[in-house]
């Protein structure tokens, strides 16, 4: 699908990054609600402005969450952090186990609660064809609706820098049979029937070739540059207001560094378009990207992190 407005989510390596860019539209003209859009309850129409009606692109990411198999070329085995599973229960209170233990969370805010709703109404997932990449996709998603009927689009342009000679950036599968190498590396974790019911359909679009870095070559800074503003070109003319980006910590990073306005950053974010453009996203971390897509370069004009996530650095 394809649109002359931009937006998208990302993900990391190791644990995958997930972005949810809601893209930049000239003020379109308001269409007529059906009932079943017309807002539930009073709690949805009283949303904060900011989350309900800019005509905004807006990001979330679901940040690297490794859920075991190999990387590309061995097997991942270091960085492994105890599972946390998060869930939105009534009165938007937050639980999560870990360790065996329910831990309780302070209750969600309204402008919280606006991030969730704006992640789960993400309409489309776009994935690095990396296998972990992948894998967190359908474990992390498995439930998201827009996951469950339409599957996921990979594009070679949100894959990890290539700054090292190590294998966990080299790719060994292309098209289908990308998919195909996710569920079997899930196997041996879990079961083949828990792996297979979690494949969902996958659109290889550019990733049908060769598409990634060999071996023997690094990413230079040009080719760097290069891919983000190709990654930033081919959501613009992609046919969505959100979606959800499965990427890499490295990308995201440099990404923001590179497309960051902070004139533009509101102050109330202007700290985290900071800790964007200079740090990781933590493991299982999601954040909330506003690309702007109505000047001559795009640019991210507001960056939120959704609830539970953080930066490498304020972790404890």
């Amino acid at each position: 699908t394809h649109t002359h407005t931009h937006s998208h989510t990302l993900t990391r390596s190791h644990l995958t990054h997930g972005l949810v860019h809601r893209r930049h539209q000239p003020q379109p003209q308001p269409q007529p609600q059906s009932q079943s859009q017309q807002p539930q309850s009073q709690s949805q129409s009283q949303q904060p402005q900011q989350l309900q009606s800019q005509p905004q692109l807006q990001a979330g990411a679901v940040e690297q969450q490794r859920h075991g198999g190999q990387q590309e070329g061995h097997e991942e085995q270091q960085n492994q952090k105890p599972q946390q599973d998060v869930t939105v229960t009534a009165g938007d209170q937050r639980h999560h186990q870990q360790g065996g233990a329910t831990v309780a969370e302070p209750p969600l805010s309204r402008a919280e609660v606006g991030l969730l709703r704006n992640f789960l109404d993400a309409e489309v997932v776009l994935c690095s064809p990396l296998t972990r990449a992948v894998q967190t996709a359908l474990v992390a998603l498995h439930r998201h609706p827009i996951m469950q009927r339409d599957g996921m689009v990979l594009l070679r342009s949100a894959r990890e820098l290539k700054r090292g000679f190590g294998v966990d950036t080299v790719g060994k599968a292309v098209g289908a049979e990308i998919m195909e190498r996710a569920v079997q590396q899930l196997v041996p974790l879990m079961s083949r029937g828990w792996a297979q019911e979690r494949a969902v359909e996958v659109d290889p679009y550019d990733a049908t070739t060769e598409w990634w870095t060999r071996l023997r070559n690094l990413d230079s800074e040009q080719a760097i540059q290069a891919r983000m503003a190709r990654f930033l070109h081919t959501i613009h003319f992609m046919d969505f207001q959100a979606a959800i980006v499965v990427g890499h910590s490295l990308f995201f990073r440099e990404l923001c560094r590179a497309y960051v306005d902070f004139d533009a950053v509101p102050d109330h974010a202007q700290q985290t378009a900071t800790l964007a453009t200079t740090t990781k996203l933590s493991n299982a971390s999601c954040i909330r990207v506003v690309v702007d897509f109505s000047r001559k370069h795009p640019r991210l004009t507001d960056l939120q992190l959704l609830p539970g996530s953080s930066f490498k650095q304020q972790q404890k």
